[in-house]
């Protein structure tokens, strides 16, 4: 927090330095993730074992859909005869 109350430049709101607080907070969070994310896998090379899954999906919460077509086609079917 102290960081970004010497960086925040913008209107003397309360509101708006907190928004960019959060932010910055959350930005912040957002690189340790990544940094640990990488480095571990990093660590993981010379063992010969790899992450099965992005970092992107882990920190966005990208889901891969794992259904074939015709089980996505028959739930959207379902989905439209119960409107």
């Amino acid at each position: 927090m102290w960081i970004a109350l010497g960086e925040y430049r913008g209107q003397s709101d309360m509101r708006m330095l907190l928004r960019y607080v959060m932010a910055r907070y959350n930005r912040a969070a957002i690189e340790r993730s990544y940094r640990s994310y990488v480095t571990d896998s990093l660590s993981m090379i010379p063992r010969m074992t790899y992450y099965t899954t992005r970092w992107v999906d882990l920190v966005y919460g990208y889901n891969v859909d794992s259904r074939t077509a015709d089980e996505i086609i028959e739930d959207v079917a379902a989905r439209l005869e119960a409107e």
